[in-house]
């Protein structure tokens, strides 16, 4: 078995676990209300045109595993964020449109400020649409998608995991906290990462594979890096999930 393969077993089973320690981070609301909305699109959309691709691709085993499990870790967060929506919606759902913040109110911000919850439950149904949607017809397509369509889906995986950060490292730095991102989860994801890179090059996996780590290690870092505020109750005040 040659470096590259131990590598890619032991990624393997870390990214079997390591969306777990967010989850159980997600299970306080002041956390879950500070999870950016479009970190969370980005990481969904990310796993499931990354299992297309390795599918296509005929990649290993581990590779088809890691992305299924994080597309149903993922699913779980999902149906975190839904009820958490939905409890705003039916509790006080007047005050949640008031409370916004004006700059929310313009698209841009929308993702990284407080949006109407509202808004925000119809987009996480519509990703589930959009993105069962994508993988019906790729399948039935199978056939028909050339070696270059399928390494085009690699890239935009790695395109939606290198971007999926950002949003997060914008609404910690609008609203002055850092409790959305369990600090346990982005140490795995860091060494993960690293595994990946030194995968990706000893097995001579595709460009997307070869590039992505990095960008996502000096993301990752940022966001690990950054001190959590001590003023919780202005940053609550300003918080929501963006």
């Amino acid at each position: 078995m040659t470096f590259g393969n131990i590598c890619l077993n032991l990624s393997t089973l870390l990214y079997l676990i390591v969306y777990l320690p967010q989850l159980k981070h997600n299970r306080q609301t002041e956390n879950l209300s500070h999870l950016s909305l479009l970190m969370h699109v980005f990481l969904f959309s990310g796993y499931m045109l990354d299992f297309l691709y390795g599918l296509l691709t005929h990649l290993p085993w581990q590779y088809i595993t890691v992305s299924t499990f994080g597309l149903v870790l993922l699913m779980i967060q999902h149906s975190q964020m839904t009820r958490y929506f939905s409890h705003i919606i039916q509790n006080n759902p007047q005050k949640d449109e008031s409370e916004r913040p004006r700059l929310a109110r313009y698209p841009i911000a929308i993702w990284t400020c407080k949006p109407s919850s509202i808004r925000a439950k119809r987009l996480l149904n519509a990703l589930i649409l959009i993105s069962l949607t994508i993988f019906v017809l790729v399948i039935v397509k199978q056939s028909d998608i050339s070696q270059q369509q399928a390494t085009l889906l690699g890239w935009i995986s790695r395109l939606f995991f290198i971007l999926c950060f950002i949003p997060q490292l914008v609404k910690n730095y609008i609203t002055k906290t850092n409790h959305a991102l369990s600090r346990y989860y982005l140490g795995t994801h860091i060494t993960i990462n690293c595994l990946d890179f030194i995968s990706a090059w000893s097995l001579a996996w595709g460009w997307p594979n070869k590039i992505g780590p990095i960008v996502s290690l000096m993301l990752l870092t940022l966001l690990l890096c950054k001190k959590p505020s001590t003023n919780i109750n202005r940053s609550h005040h300003a918080s929501g999930i963006g």
